[in-house]
């Protein structure tokens, strides 16, 4: 049976205000193939989700700037190739003091 179903994450929660190293962590499901990669999506003060990382990792640390608010989305990829949905909104967020 081929892999046809995207795999889904779950990104770890993070606290309200965070130092400048802003540490990520996530992990992804899928019962088909596997997690091949995963793509951090990071928005800035609001702005739009934009690519920050593809990594094989589960987790990675975003070095953030004082006073800015930071939002962060996870989208897995499989081995069979299935991507999750590009995320639209962040699944976290934090504001570095």
């Amino acid at each position: 049976e081929t892999d046809t179903h995207p795999p889904t994450v779950t990104v770890s929660s993070l606290p309200p205000v965070s130092p400048p190293q802003i540490a990520l962590a996530w992990l992804g499901y899928d019962l088909g193939s596997g997690i091949a990669q995963y793509q951090v999506w990071v928005q800035v003060d609001g702005g739009p989700l934009t690519l920050w990382l593809e990594t094989p990792a589960i987790s990675a640390v975003y070095i953030g700037s004082s006073g800015h608010r930071y939002g962060f989305a996870v989208r897995p990829l499989d081995r069979a190739g299935n991507w999750a949905p590009v995320p639209t909104e962040p699944q976290v967020t934090t504001t570095v003091q």
